[in-house]
């Protein structure tokens, strides 16, 4: 099984824990080990966990149980919640009879207990998921209980890989299937490598939040101009500069105020020229970037707060304004199309 829970607000909370480490929750163990890559710290996999039976770990490693507990209430002066290790022995010796009562094959079942902990402690509910489409027996029965049904924000799909050195691949039937039932108000992550099959889109995305990190050979000037996104990614695409100044021409004699933002990789040899097409286009009128613009003004999408602003984008950038008086910004950087829209924080939507 390979499902990834969000949850919504954790590190609000009052008494936050890393649940860097799989506990012992109702009577189910989750077994762990620990992934320490010194080699790459900045792996954001670099100290979580993989759920699954550490009994089978290769000799050399340390094996240990860990229990954590947590009261119903916290009396005044006493902890939230208490920890304890258990060491155990090598892999390759017999098992400590502490360990194995209650290891749980099932881990299907085991993880809804822990989901359910989680979901107790933190108040708080499950609001995303990363998966694959084995990672259950029956994956439409789970996307309609828990996306359709639920109260899901943030849906990604993975590809799978048959071996560690083939590609991430992802059937072109399946994103047809996630695409056409995931509701409009639900982020939708694809993420492959390869995809399996002719896959061709006709109908107006849907979908308010959108991003496509696999080929994106397939999205057409049709899927961006029809598009209901108000964030869109996508990697390469066939797009050219006339397609970008058709979009950025609507969004200019158009009234939608919801748009935050649209990126698309290019090729490097698309830039300079989409520059002089976009830039100089009189079907809209252009300015310098405003250097005065603060920031903290305003809400930071995911694009721009990826982007360390200098002299370099800048000279890559021009603003634009409609008369409704929002702002936009079209940036054509060597490898990556981006128009984003300013939006004043608090500003009523």
């Amino acid at each position: 099984m390979n499902v990834f829970w969000y949850f919504e607000d954790v590190t609000e909370a009052k008494d936050p824990k890393e649940f860097r480490k799989r506990y012992s929750v109702d009577g189910v163990d989750f077994p762990t080990k620990t992934r320490n890559r010194i080699d790459q710290p900045n792996d954001p996999l670099v100290g979580n966990v993989s759920l699954y039976d550490s009994s089978k770990l290769k000799p050399g490693y340390r094996q240990y149980r860990e229990t954590f507990n947590v009261a119903n209430d916290r009396p005044k002066g006493k902890q939230y919640h208490t920890v304890t290790y258990t060491p155990t022995t090598m892999s390759a010796s017999p098992l400590p009879k502490c360990w194995t009562p209650n290891i749980c094959s099932d881990y299907q079942s085991a993880i809804i207990h822990f989901v359910n902990f989680i979901k107790e402690v933190f108040k708080c509910d499950v609001t995303g998921f990363r998966m694959d489409i084995r990672s259950v027996p029956n994956f439409g029965k789970f996307f309609t209980k828990n996306v359709i049904n639920g109260t899901c924000k943030t849906f990604e799909l993975n590809g799978m890989r048959q071996k560690e050195t083939n590609p991430l691949k992802l059937d072109a039937y399946d994103i047809d299937w996630v695409l056409t039932n995931t509701p409009s108000n639900v982020k939708l992550k694809i993420s492959c490598e390869e995809i399996v099959g002719n896959f061709r889109w006709e109908e107006p995305i849907t979908q308010k939040a959108i991003e496509f990190n696999c080929d994106s050979t397939w999205f057409t000037a049709a899927n961006l101009l029809n598009s209901k996104c108000n964030t869109l990614e996508t990697g390469r695409t066939q797009l050219n500069s006339s397609t970008f100044r058709e979009f950025i021409t609507k969004w200019i004699n158009g009234t939608n105020k919801e748009f935050r933002y649209l990126c698309i990789q290019i090729s490097t040899n698309q830039a300079e020229n989409m520059r002089k097409s976009l830039f100089g286009s009189k079907d809209y009128d252009v300015k310098a970037f405003d250097r005065e613009r603060k920031f903290s003004d305003f809400e930071l999408n995911p694009i721009s707060k990826r982007i360390e602003w200098g002299k370099e984008h800048f000279e890559k950038s021009r603003d634009i304004r409609r008369e409704d008086g929002m702002t936009a910004t079209i940036t054509v950087l060597d490898s990556m199309f981006l128009f984003v829209v300013w939006h004043k924080k608090n500003s009523q939507k």
